[in-house]
């Protein structure tokens, strides 16, 4: 237990350091900032605050148990990183659905909200207010 919490901290600490460092404007005229999640194709969340950072080359999140984080060019979200903690078995199997559904979506601005689509699924994400 003490290595996975070791893990994750020195995985989020990875996370920080790309956002520190990248300076490509891939989500250029996309609003970057913190965002929560509101639904998943118009389903309202099962579970707790699901948050969302816009950086100009990244996306990274929490929640509901696991870090994840993806890179993003031209609006194509890239391969998901994700830290590999338990939790209750529903909060994993809508967890595995959200990262699903971001990695290799589309991302767009609708207004002030996020929208990740990929097939038949939609994300959509609005400004934590923060």
């Amino acid at each position: 237990m003490k290595h996975q919490r070791h893990f994750t901290t020195l995985l989020f600490l990875a996370f920080l350091g790309l956002l520190f460092t990248s300076g490509c404007a891939s989500s250029k005229g996309v609003s970057r900032g913190e965002y929560v999640l509101i639904s998943i194709n118009g389903a309202a969340p099962e579970i707790g605050e699901v948050t969302l950072t816009l950086t100009d080359k990244d996306i990274y999140g929490a929640g509901p148990i696991n870090l994840w984080q993806a890179s993003v060019q031209f609006g194509k979200v890239g391969p998901m990183i994700v830290t590999r903690r338990g939790g209750p078995e529903h909060e994993m199997d809508f967890e595995s659905k959200l990262v699903k559904s971001l990695e290799g979506s589309t991302m767009t601005e609708d207004g002030n909200t996020l929208v990740f689509t990929k097939g038949d699924m939609v994300v959509t994400f609005k400004p934590s207010g923060k």
